[in-house]
This record gives structure tokens, sequence and C-alpha cells, in this order.
């Protein structure tokens, strides 16, 4: 049996004879030319159906594997998103923290820098504020002065009658004058009598009232005509007291008629003469009513606040002559 024969037996048939086993043909033979060709071919295409197999199976490896690392890195790609997210909102919230403490640094400079200009302005910036928050009510200032001006005349009467050393001077400065009035040459001094002893006796014997009685009461007055600052306040109100011509300018008539019956001197017999008149005078002397006023100064500011009433010495002055002397 041939070859050919041999191989078509199937179970008598060997390894297959592929075609790069059959025997080399000759090179000029075209038929073993296109043998080798084919079977180049078919290796070309077996080596591309490998790896196109490899890549395959390689493929399905990475599938059946990948769940697991995908979830895997889903999960730290979650992670750290949040992370993220949320050194980012630190970040944000430091951000704005610091931008409103800087906020308020400024606008509390600002505020300083605004107060020390009104301060250099206008003095104290408080009173300020407040001054013009008021508004000024003349009844109610007007009231403040009236009641100022009582205290202040209450306290110097009540020093009138506690016969204060300061008010007994002023008292005898005004007796002397209206004794020496009478002849400049005579004093009470000289005549042996001291001023304060007799400006005492008139102060043991003097009363007043302040009362708002119809027939002796006293009448505070306010009133302003310039501006609101600027006030006019007087008060009228009675004293009583011996009266000066009935004793002082008696006691001086008196001495000088014993001077002229000497040629201008005095004896101690006539000094001790005129005391005795004086006490004679003293205990004749009638009590005489004195309707009298006395000036004061108002002011307050301009919206009628730190409303002050003060007296006018010069006014107070001219109180006591009025009681005190026979010529004011």
């Amino acid at each position: 049996m041939s070859r050919r024969d041999a191989q078509t037996d199937p179970f008598n048939a060997g390894d297959p004879t592929m075609p790069w086993d059959s025997e080399p043909l000759d090179a000029g033979s075209s038929d073993g030319h296109a043998s080798q060709e084919e079977a180049a071919e078919r290796d070309r295409k077996r080596s591309e159906t490998a790896k196109r197999q490899s890549a395959r199976r390689e493929r399905e490896r990475s599938t059946t594997s990948s769940p697991k690392s995908k979830t895997n890195r889903d999960t730290h790609d979650t992670a750290k998103s949040k992370d993220d997210k949320r050194v980012g909102c630190e970040t944000i919230v430091a951000s704005i923290f610091v931008m409103f403490v800087a906020l308020c640094v400024l606008i509390g400079i600002v505020a300083l820098f605004m107060v020390s200009c009104s301060d250099s302005d206008t003095g104290t910036s408080g009173d300020t504020s407040e001054t013009q928050s008021r508004a000024f009510d003349y009844d109610t200032v007007q009231s403040l002065l009236i009641e100022q001006e009582q205290d202040v005349l209450e306290q110097r009467l009540d020093a009138l009658a506690e016969k204060d050393e300061a008010t007994v001077k002023q008292v005898a400065g005004h007796i002397d004058a209206d004794f020496a009035h009478y002849d400049p040459e005579l004093t009470l001094e000289s005549v042996g009598i001291d001023p304060t002893e007799i400006a005492r006796w008139y102060l043991d014997h003097t009363t007043y009232d302040l009362s708002d009685s119809d027939e002796t009461g006293a009448n505070f007055y306010a009133y302003t005509d310039d501006g609101n600052t600027s006030w006019v306040c007087r008060a009228f109100f009675h004293v009583t007291a011996p009266g000066p011509g009935s004793v002082t300018w008696n006691l001086a008539s008196f001495a000088y008629n014993l001077k002229q019956q000497h040629d201008g001197m005095l004896t101690d017999a006539d000094k001790q003469s005129i005391r005795a008149k004086l006490e004679e005078l003293e205990g004749q002397a009638e009590q005489q009513d004195n309707y009298v006023s006395v000036d004061f100064v108002g002011t307050c500011d301009e919206d009628g606040s730190n409303a002050k009433a003060t007296i006018d010495e010069d006014s107070w002055d001219k109180v006591l002559s009025q009681v005190y002397s026979t010529f004011c």
C-alpha cells in the first residue's frame, strides 16, 4: 500500500502530515514555493490568534478581579473627597472668622477716631449728645432759678440771725458810715464805742419773712430777654429792724452837740455821756419794716441744663445799707 493509501485509513493513520513535513521540493518547482508561502501565512495567523486569545484571557482575569478592586478604589476616592471637602470647609470658616475679626478691629479704630475728633471740637462728646437730646423748657429753668434764689437768700438772712462774723463786720461798716455822715470828723471809735457792738444789737432785733403771705411775704422772679442762657433774677422781701434814724442818727447828733460845747474836743465825761445816750436810744427804738429787693445773676446752658442763680454782692450790700443806715 502506498503512502497516500495509508493516510486515508483513519484507524491506521499515524501523525498527520503537515505541509512542511513534506519532502522539500525542487527549488525550481512552483508548487513547492507556494506551499512554503502558505505555511508561513498559517504560522502568522496562528501567532495572531494566540496573541488575541492571550489578550482575551487577560481581560477576563482582569474583569473577574476588578469589582473588589473597583470598590476599594471607589471607597478610597470617596474618603479622600470627604477629607478634601472638610479641609475646604474649615479653610473657608477660618477665612471668614479672620475677616470678621479684622472688620471689628477696623470699626473700633474708626469709632475711636470719630470720638477723638468730636472731643477735640466740642469738649466732651457725652455732654454734647446729652445737650442735643434735651429741648429747652422755659418754665422748668425758671422754677429752678427761683428755687435757688430762695435757698441763697435764706442762707444770707440766717447769717444775720446767727450774727455771722463776716456779716457783723459788714453791718458795722454801714452803721459807722451812717454815724460819720452827720460829722465826718466823728466816728464811733472816736467816741469810745465799738461799731460791732452796735451791729450785734441791731442783728439781735432783726426779723425777716420769706413766706408767701400777701402782706409780709416774699416774691421771687426770673426771666430772660437775652436768649436763653442769661437770666434776670430778683427777690422782694421784708426785713424788720430798729430804725437807724432813731438810734445811730440821734446818737451822732448828741455827740456832735457835745463836741461843739467843748470847742471840738470830747472829754472822757462826754464819751461816758454818749454811751449812756446809746443805751437810752436803744431802749426807745422802734422797729421799722423794710421792703427790699436783691438781685441775682441767673445762667444756664443752651438746652436749659445747669441752671444757677448767684446773688449779686453789690445788691446785697445795698440791702444791708437800706436796713441799717439812714442814708443808703
